[in-house]
């Protein structure tokens, strides 16, 4: 039997004054897990099924499964996760968010590690198209200006 499992998950979670719920067990790929096994379940997973949360099984070929809101990595609070549907992409949705926040080009590609061209053409497509990002969040984009307005 996995440690979690004979401790409990509360006991591999700290709780911050943000609200997060850090996950201290494992982690693959920076992402938490249950375990290490080679299915490596998904701690985000299992601590929202725990609290209740009814989670999605797929999110498609765009991205992880979960988007962090909060910006912690490891966070397993259920509050803090969006499950993704097929289509929609996390790095769409975080830029976007950025860029609402007013935040440079220049910024946005250094959060991504990609030219402020690039972080452009991430928020163009997430404006004009549909799937990048939810609607809400679309229609907030489409209602501020554009490149020249933000000079």
């Amino acid at each position: 039997m996995a440690q979690w499992q004979r401790t409990g998950w509360e006991e591999n979670v700290e709780k911050t004054p943000k609200g997060c719920w850090i996950w201290t067990g494992p982690h693959h790929l920076g992402n938490p897990v249950l375990d290490t096994s080679r299915d490596r379940p998904s701690a985000r997973r299992f601590v929202a099924e725990q609290m209740g949360v009814f989670l999605t099984k797929n999110a498609g070929s765009r991205g992880p499964s979960v988007n962090v809101l909060c910006g912690e990595g490891s966070c397993v609070n259920p509050s803090h996760l969006r499950w993704l549907f097929d289509g929609q992409c996390p790095r769409y949705d975080e830029a976007a968010l950025l860029f609402l926040d007013m935040a440079s080009f220049d910024d946005i590609g250094e959060r991504f590690g990609v030219s402020s061209s690039m972080a452009w053409t991430v928020i163009k497509r997430a404006r004009d198209e549909e799937g990048w990002v939810s609607d809400e969040l679309r229609a907030r984009l489409r209602s501020v200006g554009g490149r020249r307005a933000r000079r």
